[in-house]
């Protein structure tokens, strides 16, 4: 996340439960395409979509604000294998009508 253009800016510590969540498991590991060797996760679609759900982006005059998203309901990670499983969840998270 710390080299991501738009969002490097807001890692910091309050955010590894989020990914401590996907590292737990290797259905996640993959969805999101966890590189165990590179370290890094290589489906940049998926995991620039994750990080707009746990830090908000909003432009202001002065530059842009940087707001972490907290959920009432604690991401975990079988919220989120529940979540990949559903292509229909995806669409609309992506902006897309779901059939």
């Amino acid at each position: 996340m710390r080299s991501d253009d738009d969002y490097g800016d807001s890692a910091d510590e309050n955010l590894f439960s989020y990914f401590d969540e996907i590292l737990k498991k290797p259905t996640l590991q993959e969805w999101f395409g966890w590189d165990d060797t590179q370290k890094k996760f290589l489906n940049q679609d998926r995991i620039r979509e994750f990080y707009s759900w746990i830090v908000r982006l909003t432009d202001e005059d002065d530059g842009e604000e940087r707001e972490v998203q907290r959920s009432e309901e604690p991401l975990t990670s079988e919220t989120l294998k529940k979540f990949v499983a559903e292509p229909r969840a995806w669409r609309c998270c992506e902006g897309q009508t779901a059939p």
